[in-house]
């Protein structure tokens, strides 16, 4: 986490010209100017970042929510933390002044990442405020307005927004249009997070294993602060006869179905970050 401190001076740079925000930036994004500013034409909002991502079939997902920041001290570890992963996974060729703009800047970001893609579609959320995109060719795509500029390509029609190198963009604009809901897992998992990652289906059964045996088709991890204290939340749809080990370190919800929610709560954020909930699996081989 040290590495974390002499790192941020740098990371917080960065984000100054990736979100495009005024110098108060040092207390926390400012999320929302004080000055009027002219909202888009919508044709779909999600209230959330659960209900926009159960609709989107893809493998992995990270999410950001901004406000959180207010919260939390300079050299707080969980601001460090998200100072740190925002640096990692927004692109600079999309977030870039030469490509778009966001007068207000933005206070959630979910990143999608589709197997068969090299790149992932970010969903971002500015309070439905207008944008300011370099692009000036447009299509019709699945029934939503794109807007290009070279191979990036912006929805701003829907909130969050959709920005990304458009063969990404086309996959989730027809995740979108199915209407369908593909993961009945996140509106079980209660409460707002200041950051958090999920792995869904194959991708999760991959990269989730005990003694090269898979345990879960879903994985979530969340953090967030209230009232003093960090949370680590883990979701776990578990397979075969995996299951979380009840202790009086953490709380422990178990589903019939095999989906199990653990809940750490500390003080000590980079003693949290480390902490782990135990987890037993009964593995029956037959011969």
């Amino acid at each position: 986490m040290r590495r974390l401190e002499r790192r941020s001076a740098r990371i917080l740079a960065v984000l100054l010209v990736l979100v495009m925000l005024s110098s108060v930036f040092a207390t926390a994004i400012p999320y929302i100017f004080p000055q009027r500013v002219e909202k888009r034409e919508l044709v779909a909002e999600f209230k959330d970042f659960r209900e926009l991502a159960s609709r989107l079939n893809a493998s992995y997902y990270i999410y950001f929510n901004y406000s959180y920041l207010e919260k939390l001290s300079d050299k707080d570890l969980l601001k460090l933390l998200i100072f740190n992963k925002t640096e990692e996974v927004l692109d600079p060729r999309i977030f870039n002044r030469l490509v778009i703009e966001l007068p207000t800047g933005f206070n959630e970001v979910l990143i999608v990442f589709y197997r068969d893609e090299d790149y992932p579609v970010y969903f971002v959320a500015n309070n439905g405020q207008r944008i300011f995109f370099a692009g000036t060719e447009s299509r019709n795509v699945e029934g939503y307005q794109i807007k290009l500029y070279r191979s990036i390509a912006l929805v701003d029609t829907i909130e969050p927004f959709a920005l990304g190198f458009y063969p990404s963009i086309y996959k989730a604009l027809s995740d979108l249009k199915e209407r369908k809901k593909v993961i009945e897992h996140l509106d079980r998992i209660n409460g707002s997070f200041a950051y958090a990652y999920f792995l869904v289906g194959e991708y999760a059964l991959e990269r989730v294993k005990s003694n090269n045996t898979s345990i879960c088709d879903f994985f979530f991890e969340g953090y967030r602060y209230e009232n003093g204290s960090y949370e680590k939340v883990w979701a776990i749809n578990f397979v075969q006869n995996f299951f979380f080990v009840e202790s009086e370190d953490y709380y422990v919800e178990m589903f019939e179905d095999g989906f199990g929610i653990a809940v750490v709560r500390d003080k000590d954020f980079e003693k949290l970050l480390e902490f782990q909930p135990e987890i037993r699996g009964i593995v029956i081989v037959t011969q």
